[in-house]
Order: structure tokens, then sequence, then C-alpha cells
């Protein structure tokens, strides 16, 4: 199949598995793999890490801001720049009065948050549709993960609900892969794609 017929059959098949989700598993997911990350090697090294804010069919981690501002780490999420039509990466280091509405009404640093260097990351944990074990992952199309990460240092995770892991997602020249795979259930180490999920 073309992949782009592929991937729009996976979102279309992700999006339906996602709603399916009541509210409480979408909580119970969230809570659980909010304790995996905090609780891993890799959270607890990284000293520089990009979060996110969720949208609504998103996992919602948001409880990783304070507890990683708490631990000491630079928090980064990313902010639209308008004049390049791209995402960069702010830092936040208070979650009441650094935030403001971003382009999609989710919250984003203010342009007064300063920059951070993406080549001096040591962690980011990236939103999708889809994932595969290999650390394929499916966005929605636009490209902004990719163009944001695509010269960043540091880990590369994946992040999402159970059932958003499935088949063999295609990759084109321009998606970046993940390095991890991280769910409420499962840990896939991309770096290591023969062995088996934590």
């Amino acid at each position: 199949m073309d992949p782009l017929l592929a991937k729009i059959s996976r979102r279309t098949e992700a999006r339906a598995l996602i709603r399916a989700l009541s509210d409480a598993e979408r909580v119970r997911q969230a809570n659980a793999l909010t304790h995996r990350i905090v609780t891993s090697p890799d959270w607890s090294a990284a000293q520089r890490i990009l979060l996110f804010v969720p949208l609504p069919d998103e996992i919602d981690l948001k409880p990783l801001l304070a507890l990683s501002l708490n631990a000491g780490k630079i928090v980064g999420l990313p902010a639209f720049d308008l004049p390049s039509g791209t995402y960069r990466v702010r830092e936040v280091k208070n979650l009441t009065q650094d935030l403001i509405p971003g382009r999609f009404q989710v919250p984003e640093p203010s342009a007064q948050c300063p920059p951070i260097d993406i080549t001096k990351l040591d962690y980011a944990l990236v939103p999708g549709l889809a994932f595969d074990d290999r650390g394929g992952r499916l966005g929605r199309g636009k490209g902004f993960y990719d163009r944001l990460l695509a010269h960043a240092s540091g880990l590369r995770c994946g992040v999402g609900f159970n059932e958003q892991i499935g088949p063999a997602i295609p990759i084109e020249a321009h998606d970046l892969t993940m390095h991890r795979i991280l769910t409420a259930a499962q840990f896939y180490d991309c770096l290591r794609p023969h062995c088996p999920p934590c």
C-alpha cells in the first residue's frame, strides 16, 4: 500500500481506538505511565527535558511538569514560532505564570520564556496517534515534531495509551523514529529492537 494511504488508514484506526477508551481508563493509564516514567533511570538521569501539554485525545501526563520542576530539572515545552511556522522549545519555570493559550488552544510557553537549545536536550516525551515496537511514530501529518526534533540530542520517547501500539508504521525519509516507546503496560527499547518489551 502507498505509505500516505497506509498512514491515513492508521490514523483513522488510532482515533477510533482512543475514542473508545473510557475517561476512567484514560486516567488509569496516564497515572500508571507517569509512575513508569518517574521511576525510570532515563528520567532520573535527565537534566534538560522536553514535555508536552496534551491535546484532548492524547494521554495526559501534565503531572510530570510539576514533578520535573520539583526535581530540579530544566523543563521545556513546544511553543509555536509564527515567523517560521514551526515549533521551538522554551523553558517553563512557573506553571501558573509562564503558560498562555497556544496556536491550537493548548497552553504553551510565552515569548518571554527563554529558549532551550535543542541540541542540549537529554530526554523528550513525544505524543503521537500510533506507534510500533520498533520506534515508528505516526503523528497528525503536519510534521511539527519531526522538524522540532530533527537536530535534537538525547532520548526520544514516544508515549501513548496501550491501544496505540500496533503493526509497523510506514517510515518515510522525513519521519523521525523513537528511541523508546512507553505506555502504561509496556516499555520498548527501540535502540535494541530485538529485545522483548519490559
